[in-house]
């Protein structure tokens, strides 16, 4: 089992209805990646997706892709309900299985010069 001592979150940076799981593969593929970079992807429904396996090195945060895990939701300006509830679920138990503390995670652009996610995970650490 890796050693993961973060959790990365991410967005899509679209806001539309008309993404997909597949269609984010397509764009990592394009930018050279041997697959999707994410670990997990919450989508508008609150569905969460597989991308990459937790045992493989993801291709989301340059130089903190080794002790992570990413997460990406869809959309581009902050979560809805049921991504929330969804994001909350899945931290909670990436948190246990990982032992993690709430400052183990992380939004993208607390680690590199972006405006990746456009979303608060401040809630989503008092839960943790």
């Amino acid at each position: 089992m890796r050693d993961i001592k973060l959790v990365v979150f991410h967005h899509t940076g679209v806001p539309t209805q008309n993404q997909s799981v597949k269609g984010i593969e397509e764009a990592h593929l394009a930018r050279g990646f041997d697959k999707i970079g994410y670990h997990y992807i919450v989508d508008f429904e609150g569905t969460i997706h597989e991308g990459r396996k937790e045992s493989e090195v993801g291709a989301h945060a340059k130089g903190f892709n080794t002790p992570s895990l990413g997460i990406c939701c869809f959309g581009a300006y902050g979560l809805n309900n049921l991504q929330a509830v969804s994001l909350l679920v899945l931290a909670d138990t990436l948190a246990k299985k990982y032992k993690l503390s709430p400052w183990d995670f992380l939004r993208h652009k607390d680690l590199a010069r972006t405006l990746c996610p456009a979303y608060d995970i401040d809630w989503l650490k008092q839960k943790l």
